[in-house]
């Protein structure tokens, strides 16, 4: 449990280091690495999806495991797009979807993560369905 709960630390560390970027982006300020839409949506990109990465648990699964895989999979998608199509008005609109999608995910994981301690004691649990 001491594992899962540095790897929610470090995913919480990447979310906060995702939102502040992001915010000042969409406000018009230059931030270092991320000056406009397309190095904002890499960054975002590299940050998001290493959040999703350090918050995914292999040994859960059930209803909340589905749920989180298909919204990895929208916030991938919409982060990828947001990149490619970084030069339209779309951009933007597909930026704050990624980013409320892996502020989503990083909430909810964060919240099962706690009630599966809860409910253990603080030991692993490994539910099934």
């Amino acid at each position: 449990m001491a594992e899962r709960r540095t790897r929610d630390l470090v995913a919480t560390t990447l979310v906060g280091t995702l939102v502040v970027p992001y915010v000042a982006v969409v406000a018009g300020k230059e931030v270092l690495l991320a000056d406009d839409l397309r190095a904002m949506s890499a960054l975002a990109l590299m940050l998001g999806g290493s959040a999703l990465v350090m918050l995914a648990d292999d040994q859960y699964n059930g209803a909340i495991s589905w749920l989180t895989t298909l919204l990895s999979v929208a916030a991938t998608t919409s982060g990828l797009l947001a990149l490619a199509l970084a030069d339209t008005s779309a951009a933007e609109l597909l930026l704050t979807v990624f980013v409320g999608l892996v502020m989503t995910i990083w909430a909810v994981q964060l919240v099962e993560h706690r009630h599966l301690r809860a409910v253990s004691g603080g030991r692993g649990v490994l539910r099934s369905g």
